[in-house]
């Protein structure tokens, strides 16, 4: 059993790809990223475990915590907030531990899925929001480290890429057969 923490910028798709297209190969999805519900980590109450990871470096514990809670999926899907981007020591402690990837794309074609998703949903949140959690996003993932963890979402015309393409290429990063 694999544990993916899946990450990326707002409009990227993260919730709606590992919501969609890996809950329905299985895999158990816990959605961290709940504006407006709060903290998903303390929601779905592994705080001390994330807490040991993101803090102390030792991914141990919230890997065993996550692997009993997806006893009998085949694998399990974290998908974070716009803002989390794991740091040098973040990727080195999840080395062996976890798969870290992040959605990428152009930030004009991130932010128009942003904004098309937002016009569909009650809480409407503006550019502004936007702006304010993906500044830094943006000024992150290009770095070196990051670059191998990138996949990228849109084609250059900025339409989406097809999902099972996506799903390939995360299930090869993982070494899994699709």
């Amino acid at each position: 059993m694999k544990i993916l923490f899946l990450a990326g910028p707002s409009g990227s798709g993260k919730s709606y790809f590992a919501s969609r297209h890996l809950a329905e190969r299985g895999w158990l999805h816990l959605e961290i990223n709940r504006h407006d519900q709060g903290d998903g980590i303390d929601l779905e109450n592994f705080r001390s475990q994330w807490d040991d990871f993101w803090i102390r470096h030792d991914a141990s514990p919230l890997r065993e915590e996550l692997r009993r809670r997806a006893a009998g999926a085949p694998d399990m899907v974290l998908s974070f907030a716009s803002s989390v981007v794991l740091s040098a020591d973040h990727l080195h402690a999840a080395t062996g531990q976890f798969c870290v990837t992040y959605l990428y794309g152009h930030p004009q074609f991130c932010l128009q899925a942003f904004l098309d998703r937002e016009r569909s949903m009650p809480r409407e949140l503006a550019i502004s929001h936007w702006d304010k959690h993906n500044r830094e996003t943006f000024g992150e993932l290009p770095l070196s480290r990051n670059q191998p963890l990138l996949i990228e979402v849109f084609r250059e015309d900025g339409s989406r890429r097809d999902p099972k393409e996506i799903y390939a290429d995360i299930t090869s990063r993982m070494g899994k057969a699709n």
